[in-house]
């Protein structure tokens, strides 16, 4: 999505207002939400876009990385996480309910796999576990009961392995999902849960 800042009003503003929404839509940025942190913010990301020549469109997706960037350098790390998952996709709420529980949030696991043959198996794993452990909020209110929905499993298997048989890229997905299963039980250990959420394969 492209945003354009009205050539009538400061654009410093605008992306003040659009800071601040991206930061409660995504939660867990609480503490920067009061309003000299926000300006502070956007007059830092107005300066950058002056230095790069960029006066008019910006993507949306540049603020959320630069976001992301500002806040690990200012120790909000978990505020940084969150908006890396939830800003940009990567994890979202079902739009539809067929757990007959709590919430199912959906994990596009093809947005996880690096193009072009870089990434090795274990580096996405470990991203994998780190995104599990940004989510794990929103299992909180309810005990961990809910559902972990995984979508395109079997292409982010494929992806890591280059190809390959499709008894190994079956094998591989196998493993995503049981890593998501364990991860989640770890977490609800290490969160109190009474339950850990269900993983489902949506793709199955």
């Amino acid at each position: 999505m492209i945003w354009n800042p009205h050539p009538a009003r400061d654009r410093k503003t605008v992306l003040a207002r659009q800071i601040s929404s991206m930061l409660e839509a995504c939660g867990g940025a609480e503490s920067l939400l009061a309003g000299d942190n926000i300006e502070e913010f956007a007059r830092s990301l107005d300066q950058a876009l002056e230095e790069r020549g960029m006066t008019d469109a910006v993507h949306t997706a540049d603020i959320i990385l630069f976001l992301v960037q500002a806040l690990s350098s200012v120790g909000e790390r978990r505020a940084a996480r969150r908006l890396l998952v939830f800003g940009t996709g990567l994890a979202a709420p079902a739009a539809w309910d067929v757990t007959g529980g709590g919430p199912m949030w959906i994990l596009d696991l093809r947005e996880m796999t690096v193009r072009d043959g870089c990434p090795i198996e274990l580096l996405f794993f470990v991203c994998l576990s780190a995104v599990l452990d940004a989510m794990a909020e929103v299992w909180d209110e309810c005990g961990g009961d809910g559902v972990l929905g995984l979508r395109h499993v079997s292409q982010a298997a494929a992806a890591l392995l280059g190809g390959g048989k499709p008894g190994r890229i079956r094998k591989l997905a196998r493993e995503i999902k049981q890593t998501c299963r364990a991860r989640l039980d770890q977490i609800a250990a290490d969160r109190g849960w009474r339950t850990a959420p269900r993983v489902l394969d949506l793709d199955s």
